[in-house]
């Protein structure tokens, strides 16, 4: 595969924080069903950079699989914060709604696609153990290897408490994204001096 291949796995990692949610107190979770979880997740962005689609395209694709994969209410209310207290219901959901997809066509923009097959694509991808992280959930281990460039660590936290199962965290190098995210959205909210309808109107205009 070309260095660009390798350029559209990084962005995979980056694609992860999608999925990012609070830690959680996890109900007793299957390793293999949280394995076979992050498989599935791979593979859902793995075809959507190997196929060519409209940017409008992936970001549809793209809000799809964080339906499927993971929890949007949830991903938006630990990225709100102590504001999330102060929004009313629906300020609640047009926030999530409007988080959602201005996340969704900032990658969207950034997709091209990539010249090689989904297989050849997901053989740098190594799923490796499904590891009980305890209380927080199941951790199940995994490493990109892009050619010309060292192997990316990149550790999906799976919990079931959300109410199905979904990746809850994401450490990428040992950085979590859940944090990460989350200092990145308190930025933007601040920037409004804490204006959530200010907020959300920049994120439906934004990308």
């Amino acid at each position: 595969m070309s260095v660009f291949v390798a350029r559209r796995l990084l962005v995979l990692g980056f694609l992860t924080c999608l999925f990012v949610l609070p830690p959680v107190v996890a109900r007793a979770l299957d390793q293999s069903a949280a394995r076979a979880h992050v498989q599935a997740t791979i593979a859902d962005i793995v075809e959507l950079i190997t196929v060519e689609r409209t940017p409008a395209e992936n970001a549809a694709g793209l809000i799809s699989v964080i339906e499927r994969r993971g929890a949007p209410l949830a991903i938006a209310r630990f990225a709100a914060g102590r504001a999330w207290r102060g929004m009313t219901e629906d300020q609640q959901t047009r926030f999530a709604d409007a988080l959602i997809g201005f996340v969704a066509r900032s990658y969207a923009r950034q997709f091209r696609t990539v010249e090689a097959t989904q297989e050849e694509v997901a053989s740098a991808i190594e799923l490796g153990d499904a590891v009980d992280a305890g209380k927080k959930g199941v951790l199940v281990q995994t490493l990109i290897r892009p050619p010309q460039v060292p192997p990316i660590s990149m550790n999906f936290l799976v919990s079931d408490r959300p109410g199905k199962i979904a990746v809850v965290d994401i450490l990428i190098e040992g950085v979590s994204l859940a944090i990460t995210q989350r200092e990145v959205v308190g930025a933007m909210l601040e920037a409004k001096g804490g204006d959530v309808e200010a907020l959300i109107a920049d994120l439906n205009r934004g990308a």
